[in-house]
């Protein structure tokens, strides 16, 4: 996500996956702390059928509708 780093202030690494970092994180605007996933593109194109598991695992996430996940636009 371009502009990340204007928004959040990672705090911590609070996971680890195969293609993904989550991070606990401060956003500057609201003062509230996030978790948030940031998917590597490095790690998932190096493994086979990586991009499509990716491509696939963030249009899943994009359907979810919770009130405990927050969508960037």
């Amino acid at each position: 996500m371009r502009g990340f780093h204007e928004l959040f202030k990672p705090i911590k690494k609070i996971g680890k996956g195969n293609f993904a970092t989550v991070y606990l994180v401060y956003k500057h605007e609201d003062g509230q702390k996030y978790a948030v996933k940031a998917f590597s593109k490095e790690n998932a194109y190096a493994e086979e059928n990586g991009k499509e598991s990716l491509i696939n695992e963030i249009n899943i996430m994009r359907k979810f509708n919770h009130k405990n996940l927050m969508k960037v636009e």
